[in-house]
């Protein structure tokens, strides 16, 4: 038998000749894209096999103008609930064939400070979890035709496509749930960040049902979406007239500053929750849920979000979707022990 080639030696014109085929159907075979006989794929495997053969990504990229590379920008892979996002996302974009560069930016810079650092990868699709994008960069994406996905954040533009969940919905359902249960006086821990339109939404959703069943007054503390931050908000409402005293709630823009929120109502005030007032958190991370905490919280649908951001991604590259828009997926609230 023929010595075995290093593997860096090895070409498809070595495979060819192996196989006693041409190079352009082992170009084929490898491709998975033309359909090629049974049996000539099981000679041309058996060939590459033989002589090591593996074939360059890059060298495919060139001819074919595909890298094959999906850009994942995300603001933040410590947070527990941006880290569950990016692994839903890499599970599933490798199951597709798909090879992932992540970028980190954060909440101040958004995701325009970066693009072009990103464009240099030469990248077949941008999948931009949370971070903002400015109408100039959709544009510039359009022009130089580049599939956009957004995910957890909405944007109006016909270029790129977004996925989030109907946040001001979601908020007044929590006012809904917290007045049926009698709460009378609310706050709202969220944040007034340049870019955050989310806690936006959710304040708004939030004060905007209050209003219609009569309670017009909700206090609002700024927090950074950090455990530490909720704790500061919470000693910053509980030290304030008029919030000290009767069938309190307060509504967190996640859960960390829920979190955070609760153990400073504990352990520096020695109130009881609910009973003393009621903790509402928004996004059902794994610890919420410990023993601890049992946190009532907002549930996000996930899955079924990273499914059609995929989904809607693997449709573009195909050629066979090419419109953008929103689209904005309804929560539920997870009913525990703190409200």
């Amino acid at each position: 038998m023929e010595a075995r080639k290093s593997e860096n030696a090895v070409t498809s014109v070595d495979v060819a000749r192996r196989a006693r085929v041409s190079q352009a159907t082992v170009s084929r075979v490898f491709s998975g894209k033309s359909v090629v006989r049974q049996g000539t794929v099981d000679r041309v495997m058996t060939a590459a096999s033989e002589l090591g053969y593996r074939p360059n990504a890059i060298a495919r990229s060139l001819t074919s103008r595909r890298t094959n590379l999906i850009a994942v920008v995300s603001v933040d892979s410590t947070h527990t609930f941006y880290s569950s996002i990016l692994n839903g996302i890499s599970g599933r974009l490798t199951r597709a064939g798909k090879q992932i560069l992540f970028f980190l930016t954060d909440f101040e810079a958004g995701f325009d400070d970066i693009f072009q650092q990103v464009l240099q990868y030469k990248v077949d699709a941008l999948l931009i979890v949370s971070a903002a994008v400015s109408v100039e960069i959709t544009e510039e994406c359009s022009r130089i035709s580049l599939p956009v996905v957004i995910f957890n954040r909405q944007i109006r533009s016909s270029h790129v496509f977004s996925i989030c969940s109907d946040n001001r919905a979601a908020a007044r359902d929590v006012a809904d749930y917290l007045a049926g249960r009698g709460y009378k006086a609310f706050a709202y821990i969220g944040s007034d960040r340049r870019l955050s339109d989310i806690s936006a939404d959710r304040r708004q959703g939030f004060t905007e049902r209050l209003a219609e069943l009569g309670f017009g007054d909700v206090r609002f503390v700024c927090g950074n979406y950090t455990y530490e931050s909720g704790r500061t908000a919470m000693r910053e409402l509980l030290d304030s007239a008029g919030f000290d005293a009767g069938s309190r709630a307060v509504f967190a823009s996640n859960d960390l500053m829920a979190m955070g929120a609760m153990d400073a109502a504990r352990h520096e005030y020695g109130l009881s929750i609910p009973g003393d007032i009621a903790v509402v958190g928004f996004d059902a991370i794994g610890e919420g849920a410990w023993k601890s905490y049992s946190l009532t919280t907002v549930e996000q649908p996930i899955d079924k979000m990273l499914d059609v951001a995929c989904s809607h991604l693997m449709k573009r590259l195909d050629g066979k979707e090419t419109d953008g828009g929103t689209r904005l997926f309804r929560c539920k609230i997870l009913e525990r022990a703190t409200a």
